[in-house]
């Protein structure tokens, strides 16, 4: 019996294997332009047709990680200012280099917006260096006010890895959201378990990344794996609401030790704003 289950086994192996690189190939080129839509009845008129370019987990260029020219794509998409919420490199700094010079480029065109992931705890603070020498704007643990075109000023809140923020039990973190209370803010987080946090609160739009919508995927199927939440996560990719709040959750660009994407486009986003009830 288990040598006439020997084809059975191989004829599965060779479809998966098949199937898997199929996926991975039609993954590094197929990248998705995800155009979204944000509706508030209590968003600020002027901030009604806002777009947000959101970008996450790029997670470096080595060769042996999908890395998808998501630069060139960009120049052709109409945006008002650019976030990235974390992980441009998976544990080494040098591999944000060769994007720096299409960092900078899009941060002549427009405000970028950075916060740190949890690939970039370690060097949190060269990494941002380099970004600011380039025009991007770090945000650690506080709130900053950009007038961003005809729009006006946009308030922003950028948060540091959630691992950083449950060193200290989330109080410093907490503090800054509860102060924020009844305005209207773009919260952005690398991972969207600060979303349980904004629920008794009035904020407005937060944007995260860091799942990779499960990175491997079954068709018709939720996420079905997150790091730092397990099996079947409450906040897998997509859109949320909470109250008064929506989250967005992007699949990202890269991987990280699985070298593919099965069922599961790389993505960017373009959120635009919208004033009125859904």
């Amino acid at each position: 019996m288990i040598f006439e289950d020997i084809p059975k086994i191989t004829a599965a192996g060779v479809t998966l294997a098949a199937v898997s690189a199929v996926s991975y190939i039609a993954s590094k080129r197929w990248l998705a332009i995800r155009r979204e839509r944000a509706a508030f009845d209590w968003m600020p008129e002027r901030l009604d047709g806002l777009k947000i370019l959101h970008i996450s987990d790029l997670h470096g260029n080595s060769t042996e990680k999908m890395n998808l020219d998501i630069w060139s794509a960009i120049e052709s998409l109409d945006f008002d200012m650019a976030v990235i919420t974390g992980d441009l490199v998976v544990g080494e700094m040098e591999q944000i280099t060769p994007h720096l010079p299409s960092i900078k480029r899009l941060a002549r065109r427009t405000p970028v917006f950075y916060v740190e992931g949890n690939h970039e705890m370690m060097f949190f603070e060269e990494i941002s260096a380099l970004l600011r020498e380039v025009g991007v704007t770090v945000l650690a643990n506080e709130r900053q006010t950009w007038k961003i075109g005809k729009h006006g000023p946009v308030s922003i809140v950028g948060l540091r890895d959630y691992g950083v923020l449950q060193l200290n039990r989330m109080r410093d973190s907490q503090k800054l959201l509860n102060a924020c209370d009844g305005g209207f803010h773009l919260i952005l987080s690398h991972q969207p378990q600060i979303f349980k946090y904004m629920k008794r609160l009035k904020l407005g739009l937060a944007l995260s990344g860091h799942t990779h919508g499960g990175q491997v995927r079954l068709p018709g199927f939720p996420t079905l794996y997150a790091p730092g939440q397990g099996i079947l996560p409450k906040y897998g990719d997509g859109w949320y609401s909470e109250g008064y709040n929506k989250l967005y959750v992007s699949r990202g660009v890269g991987v990280t030790l699985f070298p593919a994407r099965l069922f599961n486009r790389p993505e960017i986003a373009v959120i635009e704003c919208a004033r009125e009830a859904e």
